[in-house]
């Protein structure tokens, strides 16, 4: 529909605006409803993500919806041959446009075609990346204004901040389970940052988590949808 925006990652590889990041990241007033995924494990500095702002102490309009969800830049907008952590972001693109707009989708075919897997891999995004591989940058979650620029990492402007940013319920699902992770096999699943933000809010990160929706939970297998539910 007209207006609608669903984005994966933002990363910076696009922009021309390489040591100062985009110069406004408000949202265009032509745009009825915005979606942002972002993926909490990816280290890639020109992936940095571009969220959506405001001036800091402005409200925050209601149609934009920012989501970290668990994986690398692949692991969200999808690329990978092995798709269970992308399906999980696709479905919660397709469940809120189809809320937001009415869109009719069929729902059968989303269930047939997609194979959301909370344990999907984690592949070593960074691996030609030897500066992000030896020296990798963690992104901070939930901060109180959006990041400064930097000449090594495109960040935000300290007057702003970011909209409506939120962590969907799968990354809190996914906590502590085991998964291949940067090629280690095995391994349980504690992000850095998600750690870092955890400690920092304390309770308030309960009203910083985006629970399951009734279009998520119908697309969604059933022992998915019944873990979505406890996480969140």
């Amino acid at each position: 529909p007209a207006g609608f925006s669903g984005l994966a990652p933002l990363g910076r590889y696009v922009t021309l605006m390489v040591f100062g990041g985009f110069e406004d990241t408000q949202l265009g007033a032509h745009v009825d409803h915005a979606l942002h995924a972002i993926g909490v494990d990816e280290r890639r500095r020109p992936f940095t993500p571009t969220f959506w702002t405001v001036k800091k102490g402005a409200p925050h309009p209601a149609n934009i919806e920012q989501n970290w969800f668990p994986g690398v830049h692949c692991n969200v907008g999808g690329g990978y041959p092995e798709s269970g952590l992308s399906d999980i972001a696709l479905i919660w693109m397709i469940a809120r446009t189809q809320a937001l707009t009415g869109l009719s989708f069929d729902a059968a075919a989303i269930r047939r075609a997609l194979k959301p897997n909370i344990d999907g891999d984690i592949p070593d995004s960074a691996e030609k990346f030897p500066i992000d591989r030896n020296f990798p940058r963690a992104r901070e979650m939930l901060p109180a204004g959006a990041p400064a620029n930097s000449l090594v990492s495109a960040g935000g402007d300290p007057g702003e901040e970011q909209v409506n940013e939120k962590i969907h319920w799968s990354v809190l699902a996914k906590l502590g389970r085991s998964c291949n992770i940067y090629g280690a096999a095995n391994a349980r699943y504690d992000p850095p940052n998600l750690k870092e933000a955890m400690a920092r809010l304390g309770p308030d990160l309960a009203g910083k988590v985006a629970a399951i929706t009734p279009e998520e939970q119908d697309l969604l297998p059933p022992e998915l949808a019944s873990l979505a539910r406890v996480s969140a």
